[in-house]
């Protein structure tokens, strides 16, 4: 009886061992590189804890139960709306971002945003009483456009947030204020993130291939390979 080509009983037998060796390396050596993979952070979100406004031209009014903020620096007074916020989940993020919405709009406004770095309530806060501006982070652009969602950077001065105060600007002759959609609204509310999206709303995250275990993997395709390649004087032709 013909006999066709077939492994030498040991050859398999050692193809074998190399196979379970070298899957054995990978479920001891795996684990430990995984955490060299750095995860993509979790997306961090949090409203105020307290919002509200002040105005010049009534000193001694709380304004803290009222569903909208508003802010302007006119003429007739200056209005500074509050939001106060627990940053310290933020201390370590890489990006952090205060995302807020203007409400019903029908002008375009200059906005200068600020962090303050001292205490307050919002059932208590008044115009007398308010919460010193500490440093000014940035000026925002308004639209005439309403319900926009806009965002400026506070990453570099997180340990010092307590709250952010933001004063509109209109350089005509409206006595208009700016709505600001306060954290007691359904929709829109204002928060600090670590996102990286805008107005969109959408996040990315870049995908990169880690070395080692790019050299890993190489290495344990090249030794399963070796194993299963038949070499000279591993088959046997009989007839």
């Amino acid at each position: 009886m013909d006999k066709r080509e077939t492994y030498n009983k040991s050859t398999l037998k050692t193809m074998k061992q190399k196979y379970i060796l070298a899957f054995s390396l990978l479920l001891i050596v795996l684990p430990l590189l995984l955490p060299l993979v750095p995860a993509k952070a979790a997306v961090l979100k949090q409203y105020p804890t307290d919002d509200s406004y002040v105005f010049s031209a009534t000193p001694s009014t709380n304004y803290g139960s009222q569903a909208l903020v508003f802010t302007i620096n006119a003429s007739f007074g200056i209005e500074i709306s509050y939001f106060k916020f627990n940053a310290t989940a933020f201390l370590s993020a890489p990006v952090v971002n205060f995302y807020f919405t203007t409400g019903p709009i029908d002008k375009s406004y200059v906005i200068d945003i600020w962090i303050c770095n001292t205490s307050w309530s919002e059932l208590s806060v008044t115009y007398n009483t308010r919460p010193s501006l500490f440093v000014k982070i940035g000026r925002v652009g308004i639209s005439s456009v309403q319900y926009t969602l806009y965002s400026v950077s506070i990453k570099n001065y997180i340990a010092d947030v307590v709250s952010i105060a933001i004063i509109a600007h209109y350089t005509g002759s409206s006595t208009d204020s700016l709505c600001i959609v306060s954290k007691d609204c359904t929709l829109w509310q204002p928060y600090i993130s670590n996102d990286v999206g805008v107005s969109s709303g959408s996040s990315s995250s870049i995908g990169f291939i880690n070395p080692i275990m790019l050299v890993f993997t190489l290495c344990f395709i090249a030794v399963a390979y070796l194993s299963f390649k038949q070499r000279p004087g591993q088959i046997i032709n009989t007839a």
